[in-house]
């Protein structure tokens, strides 16, 4: 049977994921963990923490099926051009079985669970 996740494992996994391919341009120093106590280390930091977010906290609503949001607004890149696309694919990758991240426009972008 294939793990259940929630929609909270879902968001740390996407930090780690985006933390670990965009790390170098968003200033990260340490690539292994989500922060989880919101105490930044550097704006790449507060850039993973107040734009990766569960649709429960998701005030704009763009997406309450999905599992998580990317706002790319506040530091982390979107899927604007060929390189950036294939480094999504790569976050993509690094997820749970069956999840996909899916840009819904320039400015947000969510992960998806394969039904």
């Amino acid at each position: 049977m294939t793990k259940q996740y929630t929609n909270e494992e879902i968001k740390e996994e996407t930090q780690k994921a985006v933390k670990r391919i965009f790390g170098d341009s968003l200033g990260f120093l340490d690539f292994d963990e989500p922060s989880r106590n919101h105490v930044y280390g550097s704006s790449g930091e507060q850039a993973l923490c107040e734009s990766i977010y569960t649709p429960e906290e998701d005030a704009g609503e763009w997406s309450p099926t999905s599992a998580t949001i990317i706002n790319h607004e506040h530091g982390i890149p979107g899927a604007n051009n060929n390189t950036l696309i294939e480094a999504w694919f790569e976050v993509s990758d690094m997820l749970p079985d069956d999840y996909y991240v899916e840009q819904l426009n320039g400015a947000i972008s969510a992960v998806y669970k394969l039904r």
